[in-house]
């Protein structure tokens, strides 16, 4: 997960915010292991879910 996200580099430093991110990082991450629908690598799944609001928009769909 850190090579994934590149937490090495991250400057970010105050408060609870490296957790914070850290848990948004591993929510993301599980949301876009989730979707099923296409037979994509997991690179390749975050690239497109960066690059196009509609995949993000499924990946992010999700009932409680």
């Amino acid at each position: 997960m850190d090579v994934t996200f590149k937490e090495n580099d991250s400057r970010i430093r105050r408060n609870m915010a490296a957790e914070n991110m850290s848990v948004m990082q591993h929510l993301t991450l599980n949301l876009i292991k989730k979707e099923t629908d296409s037979n994509f690598s997991l690179p390749r799944k975050r690239r497109k879910s960066a690059l196009y609001d509609e995949y993000r928009k499924k990946c992010w769909d999700f009932e409680l």
